[in-house]
Order: structure tokens, then sequence, then C-alpha cells
């Protein structure tokens, strides 16, 4: 009696391993794209929300300044500011209680190259460290907000509540 000699293969072929290796490559592209799109996501996300804290943080200078002024101005523009706007156009202007310089808020091209886009800058006391203002010391005008083209929203409110009265 002949015994046949057949020979099992143990093991994948050429081509199952060439279809494999493809679907793995597939498979890790696309999971490579996911964590791209997500990381892009979330430092769009981290941005938007840096800069919401930035416009709210605004709105609250501006609100604790229309609180403490006597009076506002109805056209800003015609206004003579405590100093020099360079150039910006003034959207509110505030006339304090006492006898001090008034305060000006004005938009427009930044001071300097730092700076992202239009800006809102204010013109009015100091800060001390304790948070209060100095209303002793020189008025100084700071940067508030940079990047107005992105915040027409936050400016669109300021002129309201200066409107409505703070």
């Amino acid at each position: 009696m002949k015994t046949s000699k057949r020979q099992v293969s143990s093991g994948f072929t050429l081509v199952e391993l060439l279809l494999a290796l493809a679907a793995g490559l597939v498979v890790a592209g696309a999971v490579v794209q996911g964590l791209l799109l997500s990381c892009r996501l979330s430092q769009t996300m981290g941005r938007q929300l840096r800069q919401q804290e930035f416009a709210q943080r605004a709105l609250r200078l501006v609100e604790s300044d229309l609180r403490r002024a006597g009076a506002i101005s109805a056209d800003p523009a015609s206004e003579p500011p405590a100093c020099n706007l360079g150039g910006r156009t003034p959207v509110l202007h505030l006339r304090l209680a006492t006898d001090q310089p008034p305060i000006t808020y004005s938009q427009g091209a930044p001071p300097s190259a730092i700076w992202g886009g239009q800006v809102l800058m204010r013109c009015g006391p100091a800060f001390g460290i304790d948070g209060a203002q100095n209303l002793e010391g020189a008025w100084q005008n700071r940067v508030v907000l940079d990047g107005l083209e992105e915040q027409q929203a936050l400016l669109e409110q300021i002129q309201r509540r200066a409107a409505l009265g703070g």
C-alpha cells in the first residue's frame, strides 16, 4: 500500500499577509486621522473658550465703569478723551460723578503688532494690586480686548448696555 504524504501548510500565504497588512494600514490611517481631527477641534474649542472668557471679563469691566459713571455721553466722538486714542474711534464715553477725567472706550487699530486685529481700549484710571481703581493716579490707555473682528456681538452688547445706562 502506498501512503500519500500530503503536506499540510501551517501559516499564511503571501497574498493573505499583504491583504492583512493593507487592511491594518487603512485602519491605522483612519485612527490617525481621527486623532488629528480631535486635536484640531480641541485647539479650536480652547481658543474659543479663552476668547469668550476675555470677552466676559471685558464686559464686567465695562459694567463696573457704567455703575460708577455719573453720565454717559450720547456722542462719544464729540467728547475730549483724557488719553491719546491714536486714531481709534471712541465708542463709549463716561463722565464720572467726581471732577475726574472721563473714561473712554475706543475701537480701532492696535497700539502694537502683538495684538490680534482690531482692539477695544480703555482710557481710564489704573488699577492697584488690590483691584481697586486708583482715581488719584494718571489715566492709562490699555487694551481690554483684541480680535474684535470675532467679537462683534460683544461690542453690540456693550453699546446696548451703555444705552440702557448699565
